[in-house]
């Protein structure tokens, strides 16, 4: 079969299934609405519905395919000895597009994105010259942090692109997992007390403690791998040690657990005299 027409059946059963969510989820509340007699949902509010659902639908078997490539590259950085370490420097750019951009200002800009092309010389004392697996913009990073098997040909990019990766990745899945959740739980009437605590926590131990690590992580890989001058070093060394201050706290406040015994508070004993 063509392949567009596989990206289009794919596309169209994304498109139902989150117009079937959608639906679910109104009809279900133009129910609740009725019990309470109140007014029923319309158009608008089922487009506000849809909009975030087909986003989520959508970028979930993106988002699934993704995370396991990045979850086999971390496995074969850690057990392939084969994937020797290089310096790729960046000679061209390749498919390049405009991109359209917003600054802080609001203002429109346009940035010129390519997929950069890299040289590296073997142990062998080859040079090779291979494409990066994502764009960027040109004239960007003149050079990349890389691994690189020659057996099967493979390069992974162990720069600041692969904990950017991993980053975004765990906040998309608690984020996925508690709107999964609350779908779920609010279709089949399930008991939604403790939804808001487990989304703070989770929100708390699994987006802030993500981000808190991977840039103490950025900031010491920074310090280890790349030329910096004194000064940056002692910032990103002093940076580094407090967000690993950061990260025992949280880690504290995640597994401590205070019970109180109440035969063991105190009471207030009130005199009462009588005249």
């Amino acid at each position: 079969m063509d392949e567009i027409v596989i990206n289009r059946i794919i596309v169209f059963l994304f498109f139902a299934i989150s117009v079937g969510l959608t639906y679910l989820i109104i009809r279900k509340s133009n129910r609740k609405s009725k019990d309470k007699d109140k007014g029923k949902a319309g158009c608008l509010t089922a487009f506000f519905i849809w909009v975030p659902i087909s986003l989520l639908v959508g970028l979930t078997p993106f988002m699934l395919l993704l995370g396991t490539s990045t979850v086999k590259q971390l496995y074969q950085l850690a057990s392939d000895s084969d994937f020797k370490p290089y310096t790729a420097q960046v000679v061209r750019y390749e498919d390049t597009y405009t991109s359209e951009e917003r600054d802080s200002d609001g203002r429109t800009r346009y940035v010129e994105m390519g997929t950069p092309v890299v040289t590296f010389t073997v142990e062998s004392g080859q040079e090779l010259e291979r494409a990066l697996p994502f764009a960027t913009n040109v004239g960007g990073d003149s050079s990349y942090d890389i691994r690189y098997k020659a057996s099967t040909d493979e390069i992974i990019v162990t720069d600041v692109y692969i904990v950017v990766k991993i980053i975004a990745l765990i906040i998309f899945f608690v984020i996925a997992v508690f709107a999964y959740w609350g779908i779920y739980g609010y279709l089949t009437d399930r008991p939604m007390k403790n939804y808001g605590n487990y989304l703070a926590q989770g929100l708390l131990y699994g987006v802030i403690l993500t981000m808190t690590m991977g840039l103490c992580a950025g900031l010491i890989y920074g310090v280890l791998t790349k030329e910096l001058p004194l000064w940056v070093q002692v910032l990103c060394i002093f940076f580094a040690l407090s967000l690993v201050m950061v990260i025992v706290r949280i880690f504290r406040s995640m597994f401590r657990s205070e019970v109180k015994d109440p035969l063991k508070r105190r009471r207030k004993t009130t005199y009462r005299k009588d005249y």
